[in-house]
């Protein structure tokens, strides 16, 4: 998940870090619809850290400067948060922080790959226990994808809901008010998503129909 910060211009993209991605089916995004009369935003949520160490108010991202790896190295106010999930094929088996981020460095992508993105504990974000910050996403991005992927590694929680997310990687792109503005398919790879990055942290229109 990725979020952005900053006093002026900011954006942030959510990302629901896993480890694999499965082949996209209709690629799209969709617009988010949050009332302006709302006060409601990402900021309210707090999550344990990915050791389950301390807890982390998303407020604390809402004035922070950072550039992430590729894509996010060259945006300025912009910040990616990570949460690992295991409803999706079974694909973060990971029992805790540790067992987590090793597997990114050892085994995929490996190589010595570190995350230069916070990473948080692993949640539900769907079913009968997701987290609340989920819901609340979901509650103002209509869904990317029609199908549910019970076929092949499968889906594991329960009940599925039209609102949930289809598959790893799905993300949500979020202002500097910690309002999400864009949900994005699986299938939408960061730099797909660079120009509406860039156009919301420009403060400029950004097109929801623009499609890969």
């Amino acid at each position: 998940m990725i979020q952005l910060v900053h006093k002026s211009v900011a954006a942030a993209v959510l990302l629901l870090v896993l480890l694999h991605v499965q082949p996209a089916r209709a690629r799209r995004k969709t617009l988010c619809f949050q009332s302006n009369d709302s006060d409601r935003s990402i900021y309210d949520f707090s999550l344990m850290d990915i050791h389950k160490e301390h807890m982390v108010n998303l407020s604390r991202y809402s004035n922070q400067y950072l550039a992430l790896s590729a894509l996010q190295r060259d945006l300025k106010n912009f910040q990616v948060l990570g949460f690992p999930c295991n409803q999706f094929g079974k694909q973060e088996p990971g029992a805790n922080g540790t067992e987590i981020l090793n597997t990114l460095k050892y085994v995929r992508p490996g190589n010595g790959f570190e995350p230069a993105f916070d990473m948080f504990e692993k949640i539900e974000v769907n079913g009968q226990d997701e987290h609340p910050l989920y819901s609340y996403l979901k509650a103002y991005c209509p869904p990317v994808q029609e199908a549910f992927n019970t076929e092949g590694p499968g889906i594991y929680y329960k009940p599925y809901k039209n609102s949930d997310v289809r598959w790893n990687f799905e993300k949500f792109l979020i202002n500097k008010m910690g309002v999400p503005v864009l949900r994005y398919h699986t299938g939408y790879l960061p730099e797909d998503i660079r120009k509406d990055i860039e156009d919301l942290l420009a403060e400029r229109e950004i097109d929801p129909f623009t499609f890969f």
